[in-house]
């Protein structure tokens, strides 16, 4: 017999890094959520509460850059809004992230 994998939606259902760079290098250029709960909202924040990107696109990253210009090294907030694909239910995620360059 085999076992059906539960998920548990739980804001560790969605998974960030903890820093990235995005550098042109092709490795780790853009900041993308990822795990199995349906992102309806990305955004992420500036030190001074400022608004630097937003997105309703579940697969879109991020790739470090404000109003087209590059953001210089920095730690941003970020705030995540999600569907649980099993229950429906709403889940919620905070937390921060580092930008290198």
């Amino acid at each position: 017999i085999q076992m059906e994998e539960r998920k548990i939606c739980t804001p560790d259902a969605l998974v960030l890094p903890t820093a990235f760079s995005p550098n042109n290098d092709g490795k780790n250029d853009e900041l993308f959520v990822r795990g199995f709960a349906e992102v309806e909202i990305f955004q992420l924040y500036n030190r001074w509460g400022e608004m630097v990107s937003q997105t309703t696109d579940g697969t879109a990253g991020w790739d470090g850059t404000h109003k087209g210009e590059p953001l210089n090294t920095d730690v941003f907030i970020y705030y995540i809004e999600a569907i649980c694909p099993d229950t429906g239910g709403r889940l919620m995620k905070t937390g921060d992230v580092t930008l290198l360059r």
